[in-house]
């Protein structure tokens, strides 16, 4: 399999997003005191594209990263046994001897192909990217097109101004498996990585859904991408409410709110009950996607939920409190 390549993972792939000026309060990185805890933790959220000299933007963390005991992710990278960044083979390959191009009329083919063409700059004659593609089910093309050459190619570098070569949590995990601290996962494997082919849009879809998929994204791509980069320009100017209020503009459906409750909120519960015991250990840094983090209008955000239970949140770099 050395035609297709799967970026890093947990990306929203389309949203509506509006352009908002800058704040200059910082609301990515939080303080947890109260509740009995001898020790404060802190939360933060990342946007997982984000590279590494991307830490330094964000007040107080380094400091923080110095200061605590161990690291909490949503998963621990160096675990081998679970591959979190690709799904299963039986969601990346089209079964049987069935290829791509069984999927489309003969327009629809040359739709995908002018696209690829546009999208690579290669000869068009002589460009035939449904073959190229032959092998992949339309999950997996969707979902390189849009972790690879439309996020990191085309938004990433242009608003961080340079392409990680690593998940931007991981350096949080480095950093203290190099200073000799703990490191450990709120998700369970085997569902996160459930999680990561739901996000990919394959396993629980048909082919034929699929197929669709792909090519809504394809003739809506200049949309997706102004939004997408909307987002992580959003998400730089580090407003945590402004970042999750994107996701009230988009509309909303059954299998939306489904997604929601499965990929975000269902597991912000979950990871809430696992913080208190973790946070009793040692000062703990918890690192998760900064959707999960939540705003004052959502109930069901980690922030919402560990003032829920008892604990003081507070902004670092800021004076106001959330208890």
């Amino acid at each position: 399999m050395t035609k297709f390549v799967f970026g890093q993972t947990k990306i929203v792939f389309v949203m509506l997003i509006v352009m908002f000026p800058v704040s200059a309060n910082a609301q990515l990185l939080w303080k947890i005191t109260g509740n009995g805890l001898s020790k404060p933790s802190y939360l933060f959220g990342t946007m997982h594209y984000a590279p590494a000299h991307f830490i330094d933007s964000i007040q107080g963390l380094r400091a923080v990263m110095a200061e605590v005991e161990q690291v909490y992710g949503e998963t621990v990278s160096s675990d081998t046994t679970v591959n979190y960044c690709t799904p299963d083979e039986s969601v990346i390959e089209m079964p049987g001897d069935s290829v791509l191009a069984d999927l489309y009329t003969e327009e629809e083919q040359a739709r995908i192909n002018h696209f690829y063409y546009r999208l690579s700059g290669f000869d068009e004659a002589e460009s035939d990217f449904m073959w190229y593609y032959e092998e992949f089910t339309p999950g997996a093309l969707k979902s390189d097109l849009i972790t690879i050459k439309h996020i990191i190619m085309h938004n990433v570098k242009f608003v961080f101004d340079s392409i990680p070569s690593v998940g931007f949590d991981i350096n949080f995990e480095l950093d203290a498996i190099k200073n000799h601290k703990a490191v450990g996962a709120l998700d369970d494997p085997e569902l996160h990585r459930s999680v990561i082919s739901d996000e990919f849009n394959m396993g629980k879809y048909s082919l034929k859904e699929q197929a669709k998929g792909l090519l809504i994204v394809i003739d809506h791509y200049a949309e997706a991408n102004y939004e997408l980069y909307s987002l992580m320009l959003n998400y730089r100017s580090q407003n945590l409410a402004l970042f999750n209020d994107i996701k009230n503009i988009k509309k909303r459906n059954e299998e939306y709110r489904k997604h929601k409750e499965r990929s975000c909120q269902g597991r912000n519960i979950t990871w809430a009950k696992k913080m208190p015991a973790i946070m009793e250990e040692g000062s703990t840094l918890f690192v998760v996607g900064g959707a999960h983090l939540g705003n004052p209008k959502e109930k069901r955000g980690l922030l919402q939920l560990l003032c829920k239970a008892g604990y003081t949140l507070e902004p670092v770099g800021k004076t106001d409190k959330w208890n």
